[in-house]
């Protein structure tokens, strides 16, 4: 790979979006934090919600994964 490519590809991983999505550590302790009724928790961005729904709430409730 390029070191031009390396270091695009890193710059844009190192840098926040500002886009109002949240990092992934962000979004995992906030789907983490959560509690029912899921659909009516004021979530910082819908995308957080929808990760937690696709991946799983019963997974992310289990001991073992916090």
């Amino acid at each position: 790979m390029p070191l031009v490519f390396q270091q695009r590809v890193h710059l844009l991983l190192s840098h926040p979006i500002h886009n109002g999505f949240p990092s992934v550590e962000e979004a995992f302790i906030e789907a983490r934090k959560s509690y029912p009724p899921r659909t009516e928790y004021p979530w910082s961005h819908p995308i957080v919600y929808f990760s937690g729904k696709k991946i799983g709430w019963n997974f992310l409730d289990e001991k073992d994964s916090r």
